[in-house]
């Protein structure tokens, strides 16, 4: 569902008193989905409206985006003074083949079209993009082209960073590589590509679990529905 006034208007409220009541000195607010470039209009309302409250108060605003890209535009990313993008690829066939539209239709020539239409736009101070590698056993082979591929965009990439697929009932999908196998090749060969293709070393191997963010103080998930989760990850 597509977020309304009321949730928009309580959430605004929310971050006001929390920095009314709490002496901080960054607010994050990540605009995720779903796909939160469907309501651009409702982002930005949202956006400019804590902007707002935080220029006001002094307080430094780090907004992030999580977001297929298929709606990304440079007028957009204009809009921002800062936004921490994370845009999810892989090689094209498996992409298409694992995030097509709702008609089957392939997606990933838009979405680079639109991240090098951004080129100028991007950088690595105030509007960064990372980019997010669903990993399975079907395309952990690819990662090195995969890196190559996107170097060759010339495109400021913050980070790129490869997450292992889980598997959930409501999906059919099946991940051939297992969570072990992930961190194995993600800690040795990964690492490797990142190096070859002049990236950034962005993660490393945990040697134990670190807090979720439903731990931090007034963080809290919002439903479009109003609705309040613990975190990014985290259901009803």
């Amino acid at each position: 569902g597509k977020i309304g006034l009321e949730t928009m208007k309580n959430i605004i409220s929310y971050i006001n008193k929390c920095t009314d009541e709490l002496e901080y000195n960054t607010v994050r607010v990540d605009f995720i989905g779903g796909e939160p470039l469907l309501a651009q209009d409702e982002l930005m309302y949202i956006y400019k409206e804590v902007y707002e409250i935080c220029n006001r108060k002094n307080i430094q605003f780090r907004p992030g985006l999580d977001t297929n890209g298929y709606f990304l535009t440079p007028q957009l990313l204009k809009m921002f003074h800062f936004i921490d993008m994370s845009i999810t690829l892989s090689m094209p066939d498996d992409h298409n083949k694992m995030r097509s539209t709702i008609n089957a239709e392939p997606t990933f020539d838009t979405i680079i079209n639109n991240i090098v239409s951004c080129k100028e736009t991007i950088n690595k101070k105030s509007h960064l993009l990372s980019i997010r590698y669903n990993t399975s056993g079907d395309n952990y082979k690819y990662y090195g082209d995969f890196l190559s591929m996107i170097s060759s965009l010339n495109v400021p990439i913050h980070r790129v960073e490869a997450m292992y697929t889980d598997e959930y009932n409501q999906n059919s999908f099946k991940n051939k590589m297992s969570k072990e196998e992930f961190l194995y090749w993600n800690s040795t060969d990964g690492i490797d590509s990142l190096i070859t293709n002049g990236f950034r070393i962005a993660h490393f191997p945990q040697a134990n679990l670190k807090p979720c963010k439903a731990y931090i103080p007034y963080n809290m998930k919002v439903f479009s529905d109003g609705s309040i989760g613990l975190c990014d990850a985290w259901p009803y």
